[in-house]
């Protein structure tokens, strides 16, 4: 068996549109052999992208009151979005699209900010109840650190972005994730922050998502400026982040996941099966039973 610990459908306001989308990541995930997913919508939506530039960087901030945002460009100053939380409409395309569906599991997006983050994870577990089956905090467009937001019992597990940055930094999310009271997946390698990387290994809520290792290693190669892992220059082939991890994490941590479709399914499939770095027996836990455990999933 194999479960995709990280994937994302990009939802529009279409739900026939939507549910096209769907479909074809169905046919995607038979294709490549892939059992169950977890699936969130993608954070990079029209409705609060930059009017001058739809590529500057967007920063989510609290807004006036608990559930509103305030998105502003950090290049040119522009207020792009004021009022709910815009992912709210999305999640509930992707909710309904995905609430009959048992091998996919739905994973809400959410803001990362100081207080409204609490008050829409509390609004969205009441209206939707066990069928959210997680939380992707999304970082990249965050105005804070993790370590600022107020805590919270963690009812679900929490998924969250990680990359060089500041308020990508898992540094800046230790203090958070102690006081998590469930499990806490970082992707994309945790950035390969080796020193948090170690500290977090003896949580035992922690997992680390290996999410998207070969595109990750193909484009930022080529880029390390732009990198969202440390240091990434100094690694000769992606095998080589293959074995940071394996060395400095317990195997039980550890998950795969596509990313699709920031990468596909069969990229980042044979990239890690055809590695030598892991035995079989490290790969069946990377690829399903790990994230069993994750969602508490007996089947």
């Amino acid at each position: 068996m194999i479960i995709d610990s990280h994937a994302h459908i990009a939802i529009t306001k279409n739900v026939e549109e939507s549910k096209q989308k769907l479909e074809e990541f169905k046919e995607l995930m038979k294709i490549n052999g892939i059992d169950k997913s977890v699936i969130m919508i993608d954070p990079y939506i029209e409705d609060i992208s930059c009017k001058n530039n739809k590529n500057h960087r967007i920063a989510m901030f609290d807004g006036n009151k608990p559930g509103e945002i305030l998105c502003k460009c950090m290049n040119c100053g522009l207020i792009t979005y004021s009022g709910i939380d815009p992912y709210i409409k999305y999640n509930d395309i992707l909710f309904e699209l995905l609430k009959y569906e048992k091998n996919l599991y739905f994973y809400l997006l959410v803001s990362v900010t100081k207080t409204s983050m609490k008050w829409l994870i509390d609004y969205y577990l009441e209206k939707y109840g066990k069928l959210v089956k997680g939380i992707k905090a999304y970082t990249g467009l965050s105005g804070y650190n993790l370590d600022d937001v107020s805590s919270f019992v963690g009812k679900v597990p929490m998924l969250v972005h990680c990359g060089i940055f500041d308020n990508q930094n898992p540094s800046n999310m230790i203090n958070f994730i102690k006081s998590y009271e469930n499990y806490f997946q970082l992707a994309h390698f945790a950035a390969l922050n080796i020193p948090a990387i170690k500290q977090m290994n003896h949580l035992d809520n922690t997992i680390i998502d290996i999410a998207p290792s070969k595109r990750i290693y193909d484009r930022y190669i080529k880029r390390p400026k732009n990198a969202i892992i440390f240091d990434i220059e100094k690694y000769a082939s992606l095998d080589d982040l293959y074995t940071v991890i394996l060395e400095n994490v317990d195997i039980t941590k550890v998950v795969w996941g596509s990313d699709y479709p920031f990468s596909s399914h069969s990229l980042e499939l044979n990239a890690f099966t055809s590695s030598n770095v892991f035995t079989q027996g490290e790969k069946e836990k990377i690829l399903c039973r790990n994230m069993k455990r994750v969602l508490n999933e007996k089947r």
